[in-house]
């Protein structure tokens, strides 16, 4: 029963070949598994019986057309069907040129070629590229050197409990086990593959199932149409990052010739994971410290008590706002405000009252503002003050009453026991056209000039001036 070659052309390790056996009508498929000087073992071929003699004949690479002759001593039938099978021929002696020439150049051409894309993974992973890029990479270029329909990624999370898919790709568009599935590793034999640093091969996923019908992950694999898989842990200085999961559609894909190339890419893949988790670990702190940079900014500008702007803070955006104004030539107006008695109010209601009224009064203050670019800040005790640009003195003037009216609709006592009524704020305006030759100071002087005398004239009012820097 001679056995030939249809594609007249090399076998190679895990090559999928058409061989078509003499005297039959019929093509089968086989895999070429391992090869030695004596003989092969092909893989999913019709079952033939042991005693037979086969012919096979190959032409390799820059090699003469070769043949030989081998005996079949060894059938291997799978349970779940008796045409996945193995058969182990055993050349006739001394004549094994074929097995020979083979082994030689597919072990030096499949070395080569896998020395090769690792040499070009470790330089793609040098040049800093993402993790996904990585797979990309991975998925594209290796899949001529290792057999795999799928490429998964799962990554260690929720304090390593869990593995999480980050990352699939495929040549079909529907996957099951998709990105963001996530189980718990508790009582996983994935587990254990991180502890052990092992590989782990299934080359029927079909009889895995029967015995571990619990394994959801599995029964979703499976209806995505794959048959076998090889699962790679991702570990670093004992701490596991992740797995890499290569799958196939045929059973019986993966082999002991592939685990030097997966513990290749595992290894290469980890630096690049690890390099990410670094950079990731490098990038939260960086957000982190501005942020609270940032907060600690706005910390130094506010005030503790009403959460307005503090008086430095004030005075800087004065400075920015009477600078603007001498550009534009638009005119700037200033509000400084005095709550009328508040020290007697202290007095009668203590300081915590006290506390109480000069939050209110900002919120009220703030509320009555009504344009987003007008600033309210606290300027002393009981004093605020509002920075109100492009405002001539009329706006000024009626902005300064609306903000009189917000305090006494706070409803609160009177700051003197005899004195009946509500709480009041006696304000000071002016407004100015700023030039080069004056500063804010000149506008701060003006309004503090007319809030002494709203006080004089009896409080509970507002007074505006004008006048040039």
């Amino acid at each position: 029963m001679p056995l030939t070659s249809t594609r007249q052309e090399r076998f190679a390790l895990n090559e999928w070949t058409d061989i078509t056996l003499d005297g039959h009508a019929k093509t089968f498929s086989c895999r070429v598994e391992n090869v030695s000087c004596g003989g092969m073992l092909l893989r999913h071929i019709e079952p033939l019986e042991v005693g037979s003699f086969v012919s096979i004949s190959s032409q390799l690479p820059h090699q003469p057309s070769l043949s030989t002759t081998g005996e079949v001593v060894r059938v291997e039938t799978s349970s779940l069907s008796r045409k996945q099978c193995g058969i182990g021929i055993r050349f006739d002696q001394p004549d094994n040129s074929l097995s020979q020439a083979y082994l030689q150049h597919s072990s030096q051409s499949m070395k080569m070629a896998r020395l090769e894309k690792i040499n070009k993974l470790t330089r793609i992973i040098h040049q800093d590229l993402l993790v996904p890029e990585v797979l990309d990479h991975v998925y594209v270029n290796f899949r001529g050197l290792i057999p795999f329909d799928r490429l998964a990624y799962a990554r260690m999370v929720n304090g390593s409990k869990n593995a999480r898919l980050i990352w699939v790709r495929s040549e079909y568009a529907k996957h099951l086990l998709d990105i963001g599935y996530e189980r718990s590793l508790h009582k996983s034999s994935l587990l254990d593959l991180g502890k052990k640093k092992q590989i782990r091969i299934i080359n029927d996923l079909q009889e895995h199932l029967a015995e571990n019908p619990n394994s959801e992950s599995t029964k979703l694999i499976l209806d995505e149409g794959l048959r076998s898989s090889l699962t790679c842990p991702l570990e670093i200085s004992d701490n596991l990052l992740g797995f890499l999961f290569f799958s196939s559609r045929k059973t019986h894909t993966y082999s002991s010739h592939h685990i030097e190339t997966f513990e290749d890419i595992a290894g290469q893949l980890t630096i690049a994971l690890y390099k990410n988790l670094i950079i990731q670990e490098l990038a939260a702190a960086k957000k982190k410290l501005e942020q609270s940079t940032t907060r600690l900014a706005k910390l130094a500008t506010k005030d503790y008590l009403t959460g307005t702007l503090n008086r430095r803070a004030f005075e800087d955006v004065l400075k920015k706002s009477w600078g603007r104004d001498v550009r534009n030539q638009h005119p700037l107006s200033l509000i400084i405000l005095d709550i009328d008695h508040f020290k007697d109010f202290n007095d009668r209601f203590g300081h915590l009252r006290g506390d109480e009224c000069l939050r209110s009064v900002a919120q009220a203050l703030s509320e009555a503002l009504k344009r987003p670019g007008d600033i309210l800040g606290r300027y002393g005790g009981e004093e605020f003050a509002i920075i109100l640009e492009d405002t001539p003195s009329e706006g000024a003037y009626q902005i300064a009453e609306d903000l009189r009216r917000a305090v006494m609709a706070l409803d609160l006592p009177a700051a003197k026991q005899e004195t009946s009524g509500l709480l009041t704020v006696s304000l000071g305006c002016a407004t100015i056209y700023p030039n080069e030759k004056g500063s804010s100071r000149d506008l701060i002087a003006s309004a503090d000039r007319a809030l002494y005398q709203a006080k004089r004239a009896g409080r509970n009012r507002v007074v505006s001036v004008r006048n040039n820097a």
